[in-house]
């Protein structure tokens, strides 16, 4: 792989202050954006185009401009490092974001994944089919696996990963764990290590070729146990709101999404979601749970910046979203009740809801 390093030679006020995160600002346009630092004093101009958009920039960042009617991307360190113009990651066309002060690359010659810290410096190599986002100082790394694209007429846009095997590993490229799993349902940030370990219903564990036992919550265990304890067991308005975040946004009929004060809306509608809700008493109807991540466009509150990263993604493996889909059969008639749980910092909070087998008052 041609990785190339060229030095950014800017007028140099901007790109000599690294101190604290930049934040972004449009142009009059709007079709070009800049940075501001900390203190609102420009840092770059206007130039970067709508692909690479961040909304803060800590470290490093996927640009993109606009040369002679070609996109030109390239990995952009604070202090005006260019670099990896043949290597960018990207997934379903969205350039990478920078994680923990650390971002991926693919080698386009290999088609293989490797990771760059915040300086630009390679920390690990490209040798992996895929590689996660650093969460904890971790990542999960597929090795030798082979895609099985969903559709082989749309260029394999769409696919998953099959044989090989998923790993856990570090930011210095060592192993942790050799047999791993899709981390998905796991909360890398709960990680425990010890020779032994006291099992608990919410947690997997697995062997580090350490010889230690390494233990991670997982999200569907943990949640439907906490859902059970904190709501269903004692279904009361009292553990509801506790359960609730400060304002709910529920489906209203006309108007698309709207948000209340749940105090009001739970009150009136109490009754309605304990009997949507009551999963223990469905018959002959199902039930899942889905993790999903925030949704931007509905949840576009300041309240809900901490769970987003600098690109507007979903902090999903932090702050996942634990959908309760519950499904209806009325004859020929099929419908979903849906309620949507955020891992929040003060635990999980009903944060929306759906209730297609009645109407929501507000």
């Amino acid at each position: 792989m041609a990785i190339t390093y060229i030095l950014l030679l800017v007028g140099t006020s901007s790109y000599a202050q690294q101190a604290g995160y930049w934040t972004s600002f449009w142009d009059d346009t709007e079709e070009n954006f800049g940075f501001r630092d900390e203190n609102g004093q420009i840092v770059i101009q206007p130039k970067f185009g709508f692909f690479s958009f961040v909304n803060r920039l800590d470290h490093v960042f996927i640009a993109s401009e606009f040369n002679d009617g070609s996109l030109d991307t390239y990995y952009l360190t604070k202090s005006g490092k260019e670099f990896a113009r043949d290597s960018i990651y990207s997934f379903d066309n969205t350039p990478d974001c920078e994680s923990e002060g650390f971002i991926r690359f693919r080698d386009r010659k290999t088609d293989k994944v490797g990771m760059f810290d915040r300086n630009g410096t390679v920390v690990i190599p490209a040798v992996y089919d895929d590689l996660s986002q650093v969460k904890n100082g971790l990542v999960t790394a597929l090795k030798d696996k082979e895609k099985k694209c969903w559709d082989e007429h749309s260029g394999c846009e769409h696919f998953s990963w099959t044989g090989g095997k998923t790993m856990l590993i570090d930011t210095t490229n060592s192993v942790m764990i050799e047999n791993f799993t899709e981390t998905l349902y796991l909360d890398l940030c709960s990680h425990l290590q010890g020779d032994l370990l006291d099992e608990k219903p919410n947690r997997e564990y697995f062997q580090g070729v350490d010889g230690k036992i390494h233990s991670f919550i997982n999200y569907e265990s943990d949640f439907y146990l906490w859902l059970n304890q904190a709501i269903l067991d004692d279904f009361t308005l009292d553990n509801l709101q506790a359960g609730t975040a400060d304002n709910l946004v529920f489906w209203k009929e006309g108007e698309g999404w709207v948000s209340r004060p749940r105090e009001s809306i739970l009150k009136k509608n109490f009754l309605l979601i304990q009997d949507a809700l009551a999963l223990r008493q469905i018959q002959n109807q199902d039930f899942f749970i889905s993790i999903q991540g925030l949704n931007r466009y509905i949840f576009e509150t300041e309240d809900y910046d901490s769970y987003f990263n600098n690109c507007g993604q979903a902090l999903s493996e932090k702050h996942p979203v634990m959908a309760v889909i519950i499904s209806h059969q009325t004859g020929d008639y099929f419908y979903q009740d849906h309620f949507d749980f955020l891992k929040t910092d003060d635990g999980y909070k009903l944060i929306s809801m759906a209730i297609r087998s009645g109407t929501i008052n507000d």
